[in-house]
Parts: structure tokens; C-alpha cells; sequence
């Protein structure tokens, strides 16, 4: 399982929220530089404890580059997009969030809801809820490798077999 799935799905089991932001193509340096800088190797671990409630680094998004955090708690801009398929007035800020980064960028983002646990997936604006990790490992390899540009670092580096490096 992923290293990203497998923790989502952790943090769905706990109630514990999260917003992950894989960045692609499009720079994210302008988003980066509203968090804190951490070009630490993705792990588990890491990214789990990031996300803890009440941590330092909980609150707002973490970026993930090929196998790299690159920054934590980044501020994202919040969805504006009036051709939702949803009422953003029924989506929480981290919601919006995960869906503003994706309408202005070609980044994927994962959210975990801290209310009810549901996991989502934001791409080119549009949200779409995932029922557990199984779900989101298959969407993350679609959507990686449907991508017209390529991810940086490769796919495998998200939705890999082994959370063991």
C-alpha cells in the first residue's frame, strides 16, 4: 500500500484531518513558502505525525514532491470555481482548500474530513469522496498516470506495494 492511501486511511480511522497536496508540474513555490520548509523523505511515520491534532504542523496543507515532504502547515487558496458539482457552502475550509489548490494548479490533492472521517480527492477542481485506501491507491495511480504531464518522480512513489524504503 502507498505511503499516502495508506496513511489517509489511519487518519480516517481516527478522525484525525488532513490535507496532502502532491504537487505536479506547476510550481508550488508561491504555497510552499506560506508553511514551513521541510525536504524531509516521505515516510509514514512522518507524514502521520504531521497531521496529530493539536501538533504544531496539523493545521492547513502538506506538500509531497516525488518521495519528498517538502513543506507543512502551507496555506492553500480556498475554491472560488462557481461550476461545482457541490454547494461549497456544505464543504469545511480544508475542503475548500484541497479544491482551490487544484483549480489553479495541476496538483492532486487527498483530504480526510476530522468530522466524519470521509476521504476525498481533489483534481481540476472537482472533489470526489474515496471509500478507503484500496479506493484512493487505485485513483492516485489513475489519475497520476492519466496526468498529460507526467508527476514528478514517479507514481510508484505514492501508490507502491511496500511502505518500507
Amino acid at each position: 500500500m502507498g505511503i499516502i492511501a495508506s496513511v489517509a486511511s489511519r487518519l480516517s480511522h481516527a478522525r484525525h484531518g488532513a490535507l496532502i497536496v502532491i504537487a505536479n508540474e506547476t510550481g508550488l513555490q508561491d504555497v510552499m513558502e506560506t508553511g514551513i520548509r521541510m525536504d524531509a523523505r516521505l515516510t509514514t511515520e512522518l507524514l502521520e505525525s504531521i497531521f496529530f491534532p493539536n501538533s504544531p504542523l496539523h493545521d492547513m496543507a502538506t506538500i509531497v514532491q516525488g518521495n519528498q515532504i517538502i513543506a507543512a502547515s502551507c496555506e492553500l487558496p480556498l475554491a472560488e470555481s462557481s461550476n461545482l458539482n457541490y454547494s461549497l457552502r456544505n464543504l469545511g475550509t480544508r475542503h475548500r482548500a484541497a479544491i482551490g489548490i487544484t483549480e489553479q494548479t495541476d496538483a492532486v490533492s487527498i483530504v480526510v474530513s476530522e468530522e466524519t472521517g470521509l476521504i476525498s480527492l481533489a483534481r481540476r477542481g472537482r472533489l470526489e469522496r474515496v471509500a478507503g485506501e484500496a479506493a484512493l491507491r487505485d485513483k492516485l495511480n489513475e489519475q497520476l498516470t492519466k496526468s498529460a504531464q507526467p508527476i514528478v518522480g514517479s507514481a510508484e512513489n505514492f501508490i507502491s506495494t511496500s511502505t518500507q524504503d
